[in-house]
């Protein structure tokens, strides 16, 4: 089953920052995200707060997000230092 990716405003926010400074970076974090559509709950995901909430560590970078019926929605990006 395949799921719909949904960003929040904040999330994009950051994407495009980090677009600025480190577009490989986002790459890799955004065939990540895309990669969740068919697998929400990858082995390397951790629960966050219940098991709807996730985060995913991708590189420099922790995507927080929430997997629903039919969508994931990614709630937020941080740099992790």
């Amino acid at each position: 089953m395949s799921r719909q990716v949904v960003w929040d405003t904040a999330a994009l926010d950051t994407a495009a920052g980090i677009l600025k400074s480190d577009p490989d970076g986002l790459l890799q974090l955004m065939n990540a995200v895309d990669r969740l559509a068919q697998n929400p709950r990858p082995p390397e995901s951790l629960e966050f707060a219940s098991a709807d909430v996730r985060r995913l560590f991708i590189g420099l970078y922790r995507v927080l997000y929430e997997v629903a019926d039919d969508t994931v929605t990614v709630i937020a990006i941080h740099r992790v230092t």
